[in-house]
């Protein structure tokens, strides 16, 4: 680590003290929560943002590699898009998590089949009425899949363990 860079000067350095660690909070909250039993919905909202927040995270780290690289491999800023896409293609596990970052970021996607914010909760009203009164029960669930969440962390995990930037750079490009 080129501690001169300082935490954003480097994909490297963001991915170790900002996107990790945002996945170590993640999951040292869900194990919080399941211990201490907290499953009402502001436990779940919570859970929802340290989750957006981490997979956000992860999801930037081919954009900071992109700039610190684009002149030694020679590319261009209108290329991003286009390498971009190839990296998250190598790895499809990056290709999903950016489905949920673009949700999150834009709300409602151009593309119709793609996910909308929308689509990554589900809330639900319950109205239950009997012969002793009513009762209305709020209930909120979410996209938030620990499975990809894991499978991200452990690619991005590997990658600082050995940060050989041919991993990320599409094939045919060092």
């Amino acid at each position: 680590m080129d501690v001169f860079k300082g935490l954003l000067g480097s994909h490297t350095n963001y991915l170790a003290h900002v996107a990790l660690n945002n996945c170590v909070d993640y999951f040292d909250l869900v194990a919080e929560q399941k211990v201490k039993g907290q499953d009402q919905t502001p436990d779940r909202y919570k859970r929802l943002r340290y989750f957006l927040n981490a997979i956000e995270s992860l999801n930037n780290v081919p954009e900071y590699f992109f700039h610190e690289f684009k002149s030694d491999l020679g590319w261009k800023d209108n290329n991003m898009r286009d390498i971009l896409g190839k990296i998250r293609a190598k790895h499809p596990i990056l290709r999903d998590i950016e489905q949920i970052t673009n949700a999150y970021k834009h709300s409602v996607r151009r593309n119709s089949k793609d996910l909308h914010a929308k689509d990554l909760q589900s809330p639900s009203l319950e109205f239950l009425a009997d012969s002793e009164g009513a009762e209305v029960t709020f209930s909120f669930d979410s996209i938030e899949d620990e499975n990809m969440m894991g499978e991200a962390f452990r690619f991005w995990h590997a990658y600082h363990q050995d940060p050989d930037r041919n991993t990320l750079v599409p094939d045919g490009k060092t």
